[in-house]
């Protein structure tokens, strides 16, 4: 021990400058997007270039149970193939015009490693921007749906998996087109849950359920997984539903991953529908701003000061639109006295209750909506 300690007197520049080296390297990182991003694109190469390695060892192991696993698919192919033959030849009198099943995919990809055991659970696989992957495309296999891509080098990939806390797709029943929200509580492999479904909903155990198409990265009726419990929640008019997923994402070799090329279309056929446009931007930022911007098509509504504002303050609101700037002055209010006003009358009135209630699960409904959308 003692030796340890003279070595660190004796050396302690040395270290004190691998110290510093270290803190400026990481003050660099977070203060730079630019070398955030290569930094992590370096990164996630030379990961997925030793999982490749890994994964090549291991595979040498299985090979006699991935070919058990591969014959097993052949006889359900050879079965499928048989019965659509059956079909073509009732229509192969018809004129049939449709896109062919490759077009549904842009690449098979190995998966080379896989986490499955943490909150925030990825995948890395073996094709990059080399086999034409983008971040944000969605990611299947045989039994459902995986994930979507997220960090993309030249050879390898991640994908965030759906058993993700931070992913949440838009997710319906099957055969009643009933949809909500599906996530995932970080602590069973085996289990997710869908929410934002009111009780009234017709539902059973072993109903199936599937992507709803509202998100434009994810195709519609995407098999997902089927119902295993469900019951209201307490003080809500939800449900609380449990969902068994489809894939065992404890092993997965394959991935497909899906084309783009329909979302394009249907955010340039979105954007065509309407000349209308709108963004709101709302935040704290490093400070206390306090501030709201609306910019729309017909012009821009501005206010720097919103919400908890000092009793004895008028707050300016800036509307300008192609015919000039209008200046509204909101008259002064004491917002904590009023606030405490309407919390003693929703407390003396009940129907105020529920409709506050309601306003609050729309609120939330919304943020979260905003949320799905902007993690796809």
């Amino acid at each position: 021990m003692g030796r340890i300690i003279q070595i660190l007197i004796k050396n302690h520049v040395f270290f004190l400058f691998i110290i510093l080296e270290f803190i400026s390297f990481q003050l660099l990182i977070a203060n730079n997007f630019v070398a955030e991003s290569i930094f992590f694109q370096k990164i996630t190469e030379i990961r997925s270039h030793i999982f490749l390695k890994e994964q090549e060892i291991k595979d040498y192991f299985i090979i006699k149970e991935h070919n058990a696993e591969l014959l097993q698919h052949n006889s359900i192919l050879f079965k499928q193939n048989e019965l659509l033959k059956q079909k073509l030849k009732i229509v192969q009198t018809q004129i049939i015009e449709n896109k062919t099943i490759e077009s549904m995919f842009i690449s098979q990809a190995k998966v080379v490693r896989n986490s499955w055991n943490k909150k925030q659970n990825f995948i890395t696989i073996d094709q990059g921007l080399s086999n034409g992957i983008k971040p944000k495309m969605g990611v299947v296999n045989a039994s459902g749906l995986i994930g979507i891509t997220h960090t993309i080098s030249e050879h390898f990939s991640t994908i965030i998996s759906v058993i993700n806390t931070d992913l949440m797709i838009s997710a319906k029943i099957k055969n009643s087109g009933h949809f909500g929200t599906l996530s995932w509580d970080g602590k069973s492999p085996t289990i997710m849950q869908l929410i934002g479904l009111p009780k009234h909903v017709n539902l059973k155990i072993g109903d199936t359920i599937v992507t709803s198409g509202y998100s434009n990265i994810l195709t519609e009726e995407i098999e997902i997984g089927i119902i295993s419990q469900h019951k209201p929640e307490k003080n809500t008019n939800f449900l609380n539903i449990s969902i068994t997923p489809f894939v065992d994402f404890t092993n997965i070799d394959f991935v497909y991953i899906l084309n783009a090329d329909q979302k394009r279309e249907r955010e340039l056929i979105e954007k065509k529908s309407s000349n209308l446009f709108s963004q709101i931007s709302f935040g704290f930022g490093r400070f206390y701003q306090n501030s709201i911007e609306l910019y729309g098509s017909k012009g821009k509504i501005i206010s720097k000061r919103i919400f908890t504002s000092p009793p004895g303050k008028t707050t300016d609101i800036y509307i300008e639109t192609e015919k000039g700037i209008k200046i509204e002055l909101i008259e002064k209010e004491n917002h904590f006295i009023k606030m405490l006003h309407y919390f003693n009358s929703i407390l003396r009135n009940k129907s105020l209750r529920i409709k506050e209630y309601e306003n609050n699960y729309n609120q939330a409904r919304l943020l979260n909506d905003l949320k799905i959308k902007n993690k796809q």
